[in-house]
């Protein structure tokens, strides 16, 4: 049961959500062909595109290094794999991240036993506040070319696309970096984007889909509270009982603080 109180304040954060905002964005592109649709179809210029499945958070996992979370994943009828992501800060919309999506849709696309032709097409679009190139270009390809060929496209179907959401143009492109910064749907020109963007603040039962959401985050977020807070301590015990306590071994820290903190083993060993 989401308290009087709490309701009231997700209610006002609501009203002033805009679709750069991580947590709005996620709920209203989740599962939702139309929306998606609408902004790939833009941007790719192509109003034939047809998506065919949309999720939101999807988590691609590496057992060998670093896993990552997408803002949005889609496929379209022809089996095109479209990751695409908002970035407020610049720092998260760096090259190296786009190129890193990029593989991590590739390894997760081809089974064992598969042959490489069947590595699907692939687009990594991000949307970024600012003008992340500074060129002042509403939009940004990037394609691996052949140097000694003029140029010419490797062609390998791998694409990346940034999207500078400080853009004001009249155009499709505009439009769209527009109802981005909208909080407002009446305001907004894209009516899949109006539509769902005025369910969740407007009607009731989007209202308290999104309160539910926000009461959810808050909790995640007090229970990683409390477990970063825990980590320092045990890593301060350890530190401590190393200076009080020159002689110890391993093994005998490992002890002390498993049993002082109420923990397990492996939890503490992380720490040595």
């Amino acid at each position: 049961m989401i308290k009087a109180k709490d309701k009231e304040k997700y209610l006002a954060a609501i009203r002033r959500f805009k679709l750069f905002d991580d947590t709005f964005m996620s709920v209203v592109f989740d599962n939702h062909i139309e929306a998606t649709q609408c902004i790939l179809r833009i941007i790719l210029n192509n109003s034939a595109l047809s998506v065919v499945s949309v999720k939101t958070q999807d988590v691609l996992t590496n057992l060998h290094g670093k896993s990552i979370r997408l803002d949005i994943t889609a496929i379209d009828s022809n089996g095109i794999i479209y990751n695409i992501e908002i970035q407020k800060d610049e720092a998260g919309a760096k090259t190296k991240r786009a190129r890193y999506n990029s593989s991590m849709l590739d390894a997760s696309s081809l089974q064992p036993g598969e042959d490489w032709e069947m590595l699907p097409e692939s687009y990594v679009i991000i949307f970024t506040e600012t003008d992340f190139f500074k060129k002042k270009h509403p939009i940004y390809h990037i394609e691996r070319v052949i140097i000694e060929d003029d140029k010419s496209l490797f062609d390998d179907k791998e694409h990346i696309i940034y999207v500078n959401g400080s853009y004001k143009g009249s155009d499709d492109i505009g439009m769209l970096v527009h109802d981005f910064w909208c909080s407002n749907p009446d305001e907004m020109y894209l009516e899949p984007l109006r539509e769902r963007v005025k369910h969740f603040k407007e009607a009731k039962e989007g209202q308290i889909h999104m309160c539910r959401i926000m009461d959810e985050l808050k909790d995640e977020g007090r229970a990683e509270g409390r477990a970063e807070e825990k980590a320092v301590s045990i890593q301060n015990a350890i530190e401590l009982l190393k200076i009080a306590k020159p002689d110890s071994s391993k093994a005998e820290i490992v002890k002390l603080v498993t049993k002082t903190f109420d923990t397990t083993k492996k939890e503490v060993e992380k720490y040595l």
